[in-house]
């Protein structure tokens, strides 16, 4: 037992320095525990042997592949229906794309160029063709473009190359089987009974201090990720598929998920990133460094002549499409699994593998940093600042708001300020929250995303949310209701809290002077408490 609380703690000491150079950096902290990885196989492997970390260790690839397996889900998660149906060309394009040619093009250049034999030389077209979802949604989480119509197009067109990957991977080296179809089945079912029962088991067991949510929703993705590896594809896709089915419903409940995802960064996904460059061999790359270098050069140049046209054909600028085409250049589940096949089955030998993961672990780097340096579409940001004085202030003229919460008690002003906060959201593809405020005894009936033609509070309350849904409707905007009882000042600013709500819209109600001088108002309050930007709308 020591031994293993020394491992972890040694695992955690190395992703805490990870942290530490992504503060001081400012890179993303999924590329600083890869290098970070790297330099642990040299220098620990220096001191103490090859196998310091242990990485083959039952309990580090039972963490390691959780931390795959979640980091995916809450990619998909991410996911939005609405705005992918207006992309969904693109997405599709540039993913179809991102595979096809740096298949084509790698396998080429390593069989006539490097001499590999036919076999070997598919291997690498397809572990080479791979991009990265679990790299691409760190590196823009972290950025704040993961929520954005223009981060959610590379989420997609993400999944659309790495699902083609699986699929060439299966027709070229693995013919399907009956155990493909079990597993098609068996996804099928769970991603069915998910979006049945989820939204259902949410609203009666979630928010307890047992954490039931969160065990069933792991229980679920563990169990069809151990159908992917019994039907030889990888645990990490149908848990992709299963977060692209609940973004509409669990993947809403902001609370939820960022809970997930504090689990998921802190303690898993480290053993994830940094066993991905141990895998690195410095003193190996540097013997031969040739085919490395030659193996990510191919991989980034039939990346961009593959996926910069086909972004610029969409419209998009110049230094988007650059960014885009570099986070499409990324590599490691998937190039990383489907090296160690093809090692397996002794279609590659060991030194094709060693230059070829190289490469691969190379691209979740090289590409990302450049990227994050040099090509960041900081217009596309979230343009808030914080003052000295920790007061929120707009940093620019267009801020960009993912999540705007509106509080409403019916009045005539709050319905103005409705307004706004739906001009806002349809500008900036917003996800609109609107509280409703009721006396207590009366909204302590309605609960969140209560439908407001339930009769279940007063007839004002219900007359104002069918209103601000007509609103909300007439404007092409998802209206998605709350309630507070008791206190609706402190309600209204814990609800902005819990959902990370970037923008909170209020009306201010008109007051005679002297009860503004003895009371003071509610919109002053909720200004105090809230701690986020609050636009008072008179």
């Amino acid at each position: 037992m020591t031994h293993i609380l020394a491992l972890g703690t040694l695992w955690l000491g190395l992703a805490l320095i990870a942290s530490l150079i992504t503060i001081w950096v400012r890179i993303p902290t999924a590329l600083s525990e890869v290098l970070v990885g790297t330099l642990a196989q040299f220098v620990l492997g220096t001191m103490m042997g090859s196998e310091a970390l242990d990485a083959s260790e039952p309990w580090v690839k039972f963490l390691r592949s959780t931390g795959a397996i979640l980091l995916t889900f809450l990619a998909g998660a991410e996911l939005d229906h609405q705005l992918f149906k207006l992309k969904w060309r693109e997405a599709v394009s540039i993913g179809l794309t991102s595979f096809f040619v740096p298949f084509i093009g790698c396998a080429a250049a390593t069989h006539y160029l490097l001499g590999w034999a036919v076999m070997p030389s598919w291997l690498c077209g397809v572990a080479l063709s791979t991009t990265s979802v679990a790299v691409v949604y760190t590196v823009m989480m972290e950025a704040g473009l993961s929520r954005t119509l223009y981060g959610q197009t590379i989420l997609s067109a993400c999944f659309i190359t790495d699902l083609t990957t699986v699929i060439a991977l299966g027709l070229i080296f693995a013919p399907l089987t009956s155990k493909t179809f079990f597993l098609a089945m068996g996804v099928a079912a769970i991603c069915t009974s998910l979006a049945w029962i989820g939204p259902y088991v949410f609203r009666l067991f979630g928010g307890k201090p047992s954490e039931f949510e969160t065990k069933f929703l792991i229980f679920c993705l563990l169990g069809a990720g151990a159908l992917a590896v019994e039907a030889d594809s990888e645990a990490v896709l149908p848990s992709y598929i299963i977060g692209m089915v609940l973004a509409g419903t669990i993947g809403k409940d902001h609370v939820f998920i960022a809970r997930l995802r504090t689990l998921t960064i802190s303690l898993l996904t480290p053993f994830y990133f940094i066993s991905a460059g141990y895998l690195v061999s410095i003193p190996a790359i540097v013997a031969a460094p040739g085919a490395l270098l030659f193996l990510l050069c191919a991989k980034m140049v039939t990346k961009t002549i593959g996926v910069y046209p086909v972004t610029r054909y969409f419209g998009s600028p110049q230094k988007e499409a650059t960014y885009t085409t570099l986070l499409l250049s990324t590599g490691l589940t998937f190039g990383t699994i489907a090296s160690l096949f093809g090692l397996s089955q002794g279609i590659i030998d060991k030194h094709q593998y060693s230059s070829l993961v190289a490469a691969i672990i190379g691209t979740a780097l090289v590409p990302t940093v450049i990227a994050s340096i040099f090509f960041l579409p900081r217009q596309l940001l979230p343009k808030l600042a914080i003052s000295r004085t920790g007061a929120s202030e707009f940093a620019g003229r267009n801020p960009v708001y993912g999540i705007i919460l509106h509080a409403n008690d019916g009045s005539a002003s709050a319905f103005r300020a409705l307004g706004q906060a739906l001009a806002l959201a349809k500008q900036n593809n917003s996800e609109l929250h609107i509280v409703a405020v009721e006396k207590a005894g009366k909204a302590a009936r309605l609960i969140d995303g209560a439908s407001p033609k339930t009769g279940s509070a007063s007839d004002h309350f219900v007359g104002a949310l069918q209103r601000a849904q007509e609103m909300a409707e007439k404007d092409g905007v998802e209206l998605q209701t709350h309630a507070v009882t008791a206190h609706p000042e402190q309600g209204i600013a814990d609800i902005a809290a819990s959902l990370k709500a970037e923008l909170l819209v209020i009306g201010e109600s008109p007051n005679p002077p002297w009860y503004e001088w003895l009371i003071g108002s509610s919109a002053d309050r909720i200004r105090r408490l809230a701690k986020c930007p609050v636009l008072i709308v008179k």
